[in-house]
Order: C-alpha cells, then sequence, then structure tokens
C-alpha cells in the first residue's frame, strides 16, 4: 500500500498551521521540532523516497489523533479529533 506523498504534505501543512510557523517554512520546523533529517522529508514529498513503516511510525507519535484510515484509505477527516487553528476548526 503506497502513501502519497500529497498526504505528507497536508499533515506538515496542519503541522505548520497549528504552530503558527511561516508557510514557507512549515518542512523546516516540521523537522527541527520532531529532531527528523530534512533531506529525507523532503525527498518523501517530492515522491523521490517511499514511505515506510518508519516514516509511519514517527508520524503516529508527532499525530497521535491521526486517523489511519484517511491515511491508508481516504476515509474521514485527517485527525480523529478537531483541531482549532485561528477560529476555525481542522
Amino acid at each position: 500500500m503506497e502513501i502519497s506523498p500529497d498526504k505528507i504534505k497536508k499533515l506538515i501543512e496542519l503541522y505548520g498551521m497549528i504552530h503558527n510557523y511561516p508557510k514557507k517554512s512549515y518542512v523546516v520546523f516540521f523537522c527541527r521540532d520532531n529532531d527528523l533529517n530534512y533531506n529525507q522529508w523532503n525527498n518523501y514529498l517530492r515522491g523521490k523516497q517511499s514511505i515506510g513503516m518508519k516514516v509511519i511510525s514517527d508520524l503516529m507519535m508527532i499525530f497521535p489523533d491521526l486517523n489511519m484510515n484517511w491515511l491508508f484509505k481516504d476515509e474521514g477527516n485527517v485527525l480523529t479529533k478537531p483541531v482549532i487553528i485561528d477560529d476555525s476548526t481542522v
């Protein structure tokens, strides 16, 4: 089963929005905050490297409410619990 790089982009964007980081720096701050290799994650985002169990494990740690049905089957919302960002619910 393959996970689209667009899903990783969406999760990193959500992370950046939650932490109110500058949009162009979402990936940098995501990697810095979570002690992840920027080049490796950039490769995931560009589809140059496959997303394996280590990445899924990292995402589960960073996003404890990550909806696995969304991640694997495109069903439901990104997270199992809503998050409020700038007075709107995600």
